[in-house]
């Protein structure tokens, strides 16, 4: 697997969910499937695109996001985070979702995002580090 280096803020025009978590390794994936339906339209794309976020600490978060946008948080968004959940930043990041609909956020040390044109809906379970297929990884750390 070949990784490349990523840049944020970075947008995905798809709908995503919130598809996994593995709390003993502190991952959390979210996942667009090849097709779906937001407000009534039918989505439908080539690929299964995955985000996932590595050693997560803390996630105020929303079910779904369309389109997704990840972002760092603002200063002024950190204190809120920190104030909400009385949890330290350390030396992780705090990621912004943002949706048409919804904001949220994640605090980890890493975002990784896989566009696969081989993957199904029935690998909902499989995180980005074990994927073992050769296509490109984004993945973006401070």
């Amino acid at each position: 697997m070949r990784f490349v280096p990523g840049q944020l803020p970075v947008a995905f025009n798809r709908k995503f969910h919130l598809s996994g978590y593995m709390g003993g390794h502190a991952r959390v994936l979210f996942r667009s499937g090849r097709s779906g339906y937001h407000r009534g339209d039918y989505l439908k794309y080539e690929t299964v695109l995955d985000v996932e976020f590595k050693n997560v600490a803390a996630l105020a978060i929303a079910e779904n996001y369309f389109p997704l946008e990840i972002s760092l948080a603002s200063p002024d968004e950190i204190a809120a985070f920190q104030n909400l959940l009385n949890c330290p930043i350390g030396d992780r990041n705090l990621y912004t979702l943002r949706g048409d609909d919804s904001v949220g956020y994640v605090l980890a040390s890493a975002v990784y995002w896989f566009d696969d044109p081989v993957a199904t809906t029935e690998d909902a379970s499989v995180f980005v580090d074990d994927l073992g297929r050769g296509a490109a990884v984004e993945v973006w750390r401070a």
